[in-house]
């Protein structure tokens, strides 16, 4: 409040010398103001004491705006660096995320890797079994057929003896013993 009286009453005692200048009388040769010297005189006293407290005023804003100032280039310095950190951080986290995502790749394509191996020893088993079973299965076959045929041999050689006792034993003839043969043999079959 004190300050704008100061700006207020310097103003008013420039404007009142300004007038007083303005209003004063010329002299008709020459052109040249004659001025109440006194009152001339008076406002430029009370001007040079006022100014001083303006100048003391404006030196106070002066320091105050380098102090403004300083304190908003530390806050900027400060908001700069904040960003810094915060593009630094960003840049680290992007860092971590792609390593991440490099080694979640890395590690899909082990597991896929795996798995194809996984299944081609499984195949690989599978066929191995079967093999066997099939060579199992061939060579129980082949007994089987080897056991049919001793079978059949047995059967006639059983035939043949038949045969043979039935002809030693009977009188009829050859051709009726045989059909009795045959049809004794049937049963067995």
């Amino acid at each position: 409040m004190a300050d704008q009286t100061r700006v207020v009453t310097v103003q008013l005692l420039l404007e009142r010398l300004e007038h007083l200048v303005a209003s004063a009388p010329t002299l008709p040769l020459g052109g040249r103001t004659v001025l109440r010297g006194d009152e001339a005189l008076q406002l430029i006293d009370r001007i040079r004491r006022a100014l001083p407290q303006e100048l003391e005023q404006a030196e106070e804003l002066l320091a105050r705006r380098d102090q403004v100032l300083q304190e908003a280039q530390a806050e900027a310095e400060r908001i700069v660096l904040k960003a810094e950190e915060y593009a630094t951080r960003l840049v680290r986290e992007s860092e971590v995320l792609r390593q991440a995502r490099e080694e979640a790749d890395r590690l899909m394509e082990e597991q896929r890797r795996r798995a194809a191996e996984l299944e081609a020893g499984a195949n690989s088993y599978a066929d191995a079994v079967l093999t066997m079973v099939e060579q199992a299965l061939e060579k129980t076959l082949s007994e089987i057929q080897r056991h049919l045929l001793q079978v059949q041999r047995g059967r006639e050689e059983l035939q043949r003896r038949l045969q043979e006792a039935a002809g030693a034993s009977d009188p009829r003839p050859e051709q009726e013993a045989g059909q009795g043969v045959e049809q004794a043999s049937t049963p067995a079959q």
